[in-house]
């Protein structure tokens, strides 16, 4: 084999190996940048309760807030909307301000950190609350969009038979059509404050029979002028079937507002959700992507092996005799 064709069978094995990893399967990250239909998000966008996004690896994902403390999501309880925010940069609101311009709110913050005008050009209180802003620096990872639990006036919510919009559990609901499998999951919590109380999380994941098959806890809520604080900022979760020590896939998610009194209600601001399946995002090659590799690598030792020996031979001095 010449140096030329050995240039072009490594570089044919090279290609085989690309072309192999370029096949492993990666999981859909859903940001509420879109409604589950696809459409690009609008403010305020209430989501109905039987709409399912759609990962990449074909994870139907549906989102509520329970009413009661059940586990589950029904007709009556409260659809999450999404709520924008990109306002932060150009002004912010008082839940508190008159006339009240807006209290449905992804998640409130106080002013101590950010300064500035409110939209009637008058000086924030460092004391009052504000809403929909994002802490600097974090700006790219927040996007334009978040979910939220739909509050009175949202356009489209109907409240039907309770008196207020209070939540007791915000619940993620699977509905695997392609049975990949959901063996895992991460996302994000905005903004745990400590304000009217402290606010705090308890993440459980259930399989299909209601079996608890691995729990997560976010921080208390301390003081925005605390450097530890989340005020404004993330808070990530993940669940690992390797590292948490289940077998069963996860069938649902339930949030559970643990911090501080039960009684005050305090807002979710829920982001950049990626439900993981063992097709759907793995460091492991698909098979089809394993034969390819093993192609690959088989092809690249043969070439080498063959270069190798021609080489020797045309290395060895020959001998004559008279």
């Amino acid at each position: 084999m010449s140096s030329y064709q050995f240039h072009v069978a490594t570089r044919l094995a090279s290609c085989l190996l690309g072309l192999a990893f370029a096949h492993t399967a990666s999981a859909g990250l859903i940001t509420f940048e879109s409604t589950p239909s696809g459409a690009a998000a609008t403010d305020d966008y209430v989501v109905p309760l039987n709409a399912w996004y759609e990962s990449a690896n074909g994870v139907r994902v549906m989102f509520g807030f329970s009413r009661e403390a059940d586990n589950d999501i029904d007709s009556t309880d409260i659809p999450g909307v999404l709520e924008d925010t990109s306002r932060s940069g150009i002004y912010v609101e008082y839940k508190d301000s008159s006339p009240v311009i807006e209290q449905r709110y992804g998640f409130v913050s106080y002013g101590a950190d950010w300064g500035g005008l409110d939209s009637n050009g008058i000086a924030v209180n460092p004391t009052a609350l504000i809403t929909d802003t994002v802490s600097p620096g974090y700006e790219d990872q927040a996007g334009a969009f978040m979910l939220r639990s739909a509050q009175v006036g949202d356009a489209g919510y109907d409240r039907g038979a309770a008196t207020d919009d209070l939540w007791q559990q915000f619940v993620i609901q699977f509905d695997d059509t392609n049975n990949v499998g959901v063996t895992g999951t991460t996302g994000e919590i905005w903004d745990i404050d400590y304000g009217n109380t402290a606010e705090q999380f308890e993440v459980v994941a259930f399989d299909v029979y209601g079996n608890e098959l691995a729990t997560k806890t976010s921080p208390l809520g301390i003081a925005a002028s605390d450097p530890d604080s989340l005020d404004s900022k993330p808070w990530v979760f993940t669940f690992d079937s390797a590292a948490d020590g289940y077998t069963a896939s996860i069938y649902k998610l339930v949030f559970n507002r643990t911090g501080g009194d039960p009684g005050v209600s305090y807002p979710l601001a829920f982001n950049n959700f990626n439900p993981v399946s063992s097709l759907g995002y793995s460091a492991v090659p698909e098979p089809a992507t394993t034969w390819a590799l093993a192609a690959a690598l088989a092809c690249t030792s043969i070439c080498r092996r063959r270069f190798r020996m021609q080489n020797r031979e045309l290395q060895t001095p020959s001998h004559s005799t008279d």
